[in-house]
């Protein structure tokens, strides 16, 4: 046998070589048909994984923010909204449009409710009965009060009013402003002087569920073209509809991702074939290399559709990763039988002496890569175990395609195209041990560990990213762009666009004790919350009481001639006085002012619930609630009480209506409306757009609650607060009643990797170090072998401090891969050293150093497709492996020589 190095063929390694070359000899035909059909069946299957861009899927199933997710998803359904912009300068032209399109949507089936109009009548006719009952019996004193002070101006001889006497008001913006009665909400979601128009719809299906989402939208557009066309000319040209939140977002980003994975997956396939065509210097290779290497692909992919049904954001480009870490076994295994055939060998000679010699250290390297990438699978956070356990199937499924199929397909070439090499420039292959101290080689051992401890020195410089936002993909690049994406919050209010927390109660009645409690805690002042803690009474806050206290801290005025207690005395003939006294000493009253009073203090179930938070928890709650909102908030409470005090505030004002004259009779007039509710609000009462908004998707009363909260939940350790704070509540008999955000998920997500991390660059290394140990059973070679990695990592570790660069969960996947890589460039060159013998760095230089340097080209080119994506995460994975693969190879191709030349010397000085 002829060839570049002799092989021995009684060692294991030729033995097992040469039964399998001659497996594939006889049956290469067999091999490739086999080949090439589950390239297309897994083709098949692999077409239809898709990626799944939710946080939530990174996390294990039992996960609680993930729990409490599906039971929200099984109790309510879908919470989240799609808008719908209409935009024109006509408000009437919008409100015509936009009216016609909610109706057809409210008819589409992928739709459960419309909120377009929503008619706010029902809270001015019923605006009293949302007063507590302390106010309205302010209301009925000051009625009482203004009754009296009409009939003295009756008996004053110049018909003028006592000085302090008040005008009664009872107008909305009265309410509003003397007893803090919530704003109404708009008849309509617009801004702009109604040129911008907002349709709120709720999908039946989640954003995330993109084919639902393409259908629907593909519905939408032709709801509004078949409009356009049956109102005609009554329609503005341009008149255009949009739409924007959570739905537009996803599905933009859905589409652009999918166009960056195949753009960028095109352009790595092409420069990988130009490249392979450049250094193999002919088209042979591209079908020799690139036939099982996209077989083997779509097997890791057909895998990881069974296995798995979907891809995590993180696995986005896991084809294209494929391609890059598995093209490295194909070239590893060609350029060896090149070399073998260009030294004289033949076919089966050359094919044993390649997979017992390159065969072997790629095994090795792809065995232990393989091993460390399965071992990712221990871990919680998915976005490292799928695309860990994926990789190393593929990995696995490369390597054997290179040592099976691709020998198979060079048998089947060599019967009807014959490689024939030309044979290599000779050069010195005797044995040159230094004599002298080998200066540059000492001086390149020097300088990479400078750099490595200069590395090492900024290891805590490199902080991990927590604040999601810097992932976002900007999807307006203008001014005008951002501005029109911002008018549809301006129209339906930020609050209402920001992604809520939900707590899940048991039932109606449980969700109304949730928000009664948190309710209390967000609304009552800073005085009272720190009495509630201290245990002391609690100071009674009202608009009665704030009068009161006005009136006290006020200096008592002069004698004016109206002095009450001489009224008291006074017999006018009308009998009034006396009887409005009576009326305000009646018992029914009396006893609904110590109701009020008794209502006014902390309800004390609503402060044994408070009180079992924990003071500390509380002020956490209380610094980030804004507001809670449930079915319970729009059903006042005590309202048989709240009727009997306007009945009586009504039958006054009937009784002494034709007193009143001039201003105060003209606001009676207006305000009197209120005054004719006559029977309690019921959920059925409540208008549908507020019925909807609160309703499972089955049609059952929903028992849950709305939390809304101040600031951005992007960053993890506001997220982490909010999750300490609301991620299990307190229900009825202290039972925990889950809430459930997409939010919640963050922190979860970093404390997860934060657990991991140590536990899988702990795997990585102990991988490496025990395949090192195996493959060449000395100190010597696991040393060089994790040396050699480490330094690479230290200089990437340096590189980042200098850029200010961080780490976060998309790049941390480049960790083990670079150990893998960093591992397969080392233990092939002190393999090849090995065999080769020392003295011989130049041929193991001129052979497997071109080779590396030429596999890890190619595995940059498959990585580089990243670089340039939209999504900040995923280009940041791409920027730290292409550089920390330039890096292992710099590393191994300076590194491991200075340190072999290195040790020659002091072999041949010894010796």
């Amino acid at each position: 046998m002829s060839g570049s190095s002799e092989l021995d063929p009684t060692t294991l390694s030729a033995r097992a070589a040469g039964r399998l070359v001659a497996f594939i000899m006889r049956f290469p035909r067999a091999i490739v048909i086999v080949a090439l059909l589950l390239a297309v069946l897994a083709g098949a299957s692999a077409r239809h994984l898709s990626v799944d861009s939710r946080l939530r899927v990174l996390l294990p199933q039992d996960s609680p923010s993930v729990v409490h997710l599906d039971q929200m998803a099984e109790q309510i359904g879908n919470h989240e909204d799609l808008f719908v912009v209409v935009h024109s300068p006509s408000r009437e032209a919008n409100l015509a449009f936009a009216g016609a399109l909610a109706d057809k949507l409210a008819a589409d089936e992928g739709i459960r409710f419309v909120t377009f109009r929503r008619d706010t009548s029902f809270f001015e006719t019923n605006a009293l009965m949302y007063a507590t009952l302390a106010d309205l019996l302010d209301i009925r004193r000051r009625v009482i009060a203004r009754i009296q002070a009409e009939i003295r101006r009756e008996l004053s001889p110049l018909g003028e009013y006592p000085e302090d006497v008040e005008e009664v008001d009872l107008s909305e913006e009265e309410l509003k402003e003397r007893y803090h009665l919530k704003e109404r909400p708009g008849e309509y979601f617009e801004t702009d002087e109604g040129r911008v128009l907002v349709i709120v719809a709720r999908p039946r299906r989640p954003s995330t569920d993109f084919a639902f989402t393409k259908d629907l939208l593909a519905r939408a557009d032709a709801h509004a073209a078949e409009i356009k066309t049956s109102l005609g000319a009554a329609v503005p040209p341009d008149l255009t509809v949009s739409y924007a939140g959570i739905y537009n977002k996803n599905m933009q980003l859905a589409r652009r991702l999918e166009k960056d994975v195949a753009s960028g997956t095109a352009i790595a396939l092409v420069v990988l074939t130009l490249t392979l065509i450049v250094y193999f210097r002919g088209f042979r290779s591209v079908p020799l290399i690139l036939t099982p290497l996209i077989t083997a692909a779509l097997a890791a992919l057909a895998f990881a559709y069974y296995w798995a049904s979907h891809l995590n954001l993180v696995g986005a480009f896991m084809f294209a990763v494929l391609l890059g870490i598995g093209i490295d076994f194909g070239i590893h295994i060609l350029a060896r039988f090149r070399d073998e055939r260009s030294e004289g060998a033949a076919l089966q000679d050359a094919l044993v002496t390649t997979l017992a010699t390159a065969g072997v250290s790629t095994g090795a390297g792809a065995a232990s890569t393989a091993i460390a990438f399965a071992l990712l699978g221990v871990a919680e956070f998915k976005g490292i175990s799928q695309f860990g356990v994926i990789a190393s199937v593929g990995i696995t499924l490369a390597f054997l395609c290179a040592i099976v199929v691709l020998p198979a397909m060079l048998v089947l070439f060599e019967r009807v195209w014959p490689w024939r090499p030309p044979r290599k420039k000779q050069f010195n292959r005797e044995a040159s041990l230094p004599t002298r101290l080998p200066v540059p080689a000492l001086l390149a051992v020097v300088l990479v560990l400078a750099g490595a401890g200069f590395g090492i020195a900024k290891l805590g410089v490199v902080e991990f990213e927590t604040d999601l936002r810097k992932f976002e993909v900007q999807l307006a690049k203008t001014d005008e762009e951002r501005a029109r994406a911002e008018q549809y919050r301006e129209a339906v209010g930020q609050a209402q666009t920001s992604t809520p927390a939900i707590a899940l109660a048991h039932s109606p009645e449980e969700a109304a004790a949730v928000y009664r409690h948190l309710d209390a805690l967000v609304t009552m002042t800073d005085a009272q919350f720190e009495a509630f803690l201290k245990g002391e009474p609690w100071p009674v806050e009202t608009a009665a009481a704030d009068e009161a206290k006005t009136k006290k801290d006020t200096k008592p005025e002069a004698d004016d001639g109206w002095d009450d207690d001489e009224d008291e005395d006074e017999d006018d003939g009308w009998g009034d006085d006396d009887e409005d006294e009576e009326d305000a000493e009646d018992p029914a009253f009396v006893a609904l002012e110590k109701l009020a009073a008794a209502r006014a203090q902390l309800d004390p179930a609503v402060a044994e619930t408070l009180r079992a938070y924990g003071p500390e928890r509380l002020r956490l709650m209380r610094s980030k609630l804004v507001e809670a909102i449930a079915l319970a908030a729009f059903v006042p409470e005590l309202q048989e009480e709240k009727l009997k005090v306007i009945r009586d505030i009504r039958r006054r004002v009937d009784e002494k209506r034709g007193s009143f004259e001039g201003e105060q009779a003209n606001k009676i007039d207006r305000w009197y409306p209120y005054l004719t509710v006559e029977k309690p609000i019921t959920r059925a009462d409540l208008p549908e757009w507020i019925r909807a908004q609160f309703t499972a998707e089955g049609g059952e009363p929903g028992a849950f609650v709305y939390l809304r909260f101040e600031g951005h939940k992007s960053n993890y350790e506001r997220a982490k607060l909010l999750y300490d704070g609301f991620l299990d509540l307190r229900g009825e008999e202290g039972r925990a009643v889950p809430a459930a955000a997409s939010f919640f998920v963050t922190p979860e997500i970093f404390d997860t990797l934060a657990g991991d991390g140590p536990i899988v660059l702990g795997l990585a290394c102990g991988v490496l170090i025990i395949t090192a140990a195996l493959m060449f059973r000395s100190v010597t070679g696991v040393v060089l072998v994790l040396s050699t990695v480490m330094t690479a990592l230290a200089w990437l570790t340096g590189l980042m401090a200098l850029l200010g660069w961080r780490w976060h969960f998309f790049n941390i996947i480049a960790l083990p891969l670079l150990i893998g890589m960093g591992q397969d460039y080392a233990l092939h060159l002190y393999h090849r050293y090995r065999e080769e013998g020392p003295g011989r760095l130049m041929v193991v230089f001129r052979g497997t150093g071109a080779a590396i340097f030429f596999t890890s080209l190619t595995t940059i080119i498959g990585f580089s497709g990243m670089m340039f994506v939209d999504h900040p995460g995923l280009a940041s994975l791409g920027n730290i492996s292409v550089i920390g693969i330039f890096l292992c190879l710099v590393a191994s191709v300076v590194f491991v020589p200075a340190v072999l030349r290195l040790g020659e010397w002091l072999f041949f000085k010894r010796r």
